[in-house]
């Protein structure tokens, strides 16, 4: 490959960027940008995500997160809503930054440029794909440890608990390091389709909701012209009395001599003078307020956008989860679900066709929250990351 394809090929990717400078790379910035999102977003889900994985298990006599969550305050507190937490927060940063990553550089790599207008949602559909395929890699075992985590019933500090480092030694002692890893097959199946789902919809409602915001904003300013008329109409009897003094007064100085007449016309020079600078300062803050009306509209958009890609991500692939989850709680030899198409069938069979969508309710509220964190945090850091 020639050398100047092999430089175009590394900018693009984010290998290098101005190079023989401080500057990092597009890939290096979504690693960042995606670690410290996934942290945020984590923070926002995590008392959802453990009642959705108690409300999946086998043998759970609740059908509702409220029940789950009623009977976990009984026995464990409001501190059991959050435990594992400090295992999540550093390997969804992990895991965040690796799609956030893998994302950017397919999508670079199928346009030809680092302009993120120039996405279309074939490309961010395919590149999120390719993203969801990546990180399978990291969630999987990062997710089988989180649940039998979570599924835990003493809290730290009490007899029988198992830390985050003490799982993994206990997983990999007792299944060998192909045990973290339990589920892959059927998390590949659900994380590749829902991730390509997830950037596509996150795209289409960017696009929709700006073009939106655009149409209204001639609306909204209207309202706000018409709301400080409204109010300046209240000061209308003073304003009129200020006038038809400045009249009588302007009528009563008439007959006054050359050198008021001079003086006076030098110091409406300089009103005038301190009118036009008044008036600059004006201009220059409502240009002020504009910008920060725009950016807290975009951040808005992305807010919204980024919560419904999650919660429909997530509800297009749920059954998939649902079994996953059930694989994952238990190592193989005292699992009684030795395959996906087993575990399915076998919870079905027991609990009804019910079972798959039991804790969906949770689950898309938890994805909307985590994944409106994350992207609204995510371009807000990128962003930022940029204008350095």
């Amino acid at each position: 490959m020639e050398p100047a394809k092999v430089a175009q090929t590394a900018e693009l990717i984010g290998v290098e960027d101005n190079v023989g400078t401080w500057s990092i790379g597009h890939a290096t910035k979504d690693f960042l940008a995606g670690a410290a999102s996934g942290m945020v977003g984590i923070a926002a889900g995590q008392p959802l995500d453990t009642l959705r994985v108690r409300l999946q298990q086998r043998g759970c006599q609740q059908n509702s997160v409220s029940g789950v969550w009623k009977d976990m305050a009984r026995a464990e507190g409001v501190r059991g809503l959050f435990r594992g937490m400090s295992y999540p927060i550093y390997t969804t940063a992990l895991q965040n930054a690796v799609t956030f990553q893998a994302q950017g550089v397919a999508s670079r790599l199928l346009t030809g440029s680092s302009d993120k207008s120039a996405v279309s949602w074939q490309v961010s559909c395919i590149a999120g794909m390719f993203a969801g395929a990546v990180q399978t890699c990291i969630s999987c075992p990062v997710e089988l440890l989180k649940i039998r985590l979570q599924l835990q019933q003493a809290l730290p500090g009490m007899a029988g608990y198992v830390g985050p480092w003490g799982m993994l030694r206990r997983v990999v002692a007792q299944e060998g390091v192909l045990g973290l890893f339990r589920g892959f097959a059927v998390t590949l199946a659900r994380d590749t389709p829902s991730y390509g789902l997830y950037f596509l919809t996150y795209h289409w409602m960017v696009a929709g909701l700006s073009y939106a915001v655009k149409e209204l904003q001639p609306a909204l300013s209207l309202s706000r012209e018409a709301l400080a008329a409204a109010a300046a109409a209240h000061h209308q009897p003073a304003a009129a009395f200020a006038d038809s003094w400045d009249s009588s007064s302007s009528s009563s100085s008439s007959s006054s001599s050359w050198e008021g007449s001079s003086v006076g016309s030098s110091e409406h020079n300089s009103s005038s003078s301190t009118s036009d600078g008044a008036e600059a300062a004006q201009q220059l803050q409502q240009q002020q307020q504009q910008q920060q009306q725009d950016g807290a509209s975009q951040l808005l958009v992305q807010f919204i956008a980024g919560g419904v890609a999650g919660a429909l991500a997530w509800a297009s692939v749920y059954p998939l989860d649902v079994v996953k989850s059930r694989m994952q709680s238990q190592p193989r030899h005292l699992s009684p679900y030795h395959s996906a198409w087993q575990c399915a069938a076998s919870s079905m069979r027991e609990e009804g066709r019910g079972v798959l969508a039991k804790g969906l309710g949770a689950t898309m509220g938890r994805g909307f929250i985590v994944n409106a964190a994350i992207f609204a945090s995510f371009e807000t850091l990128s962003k930022a990351m940029a204008a350095a």
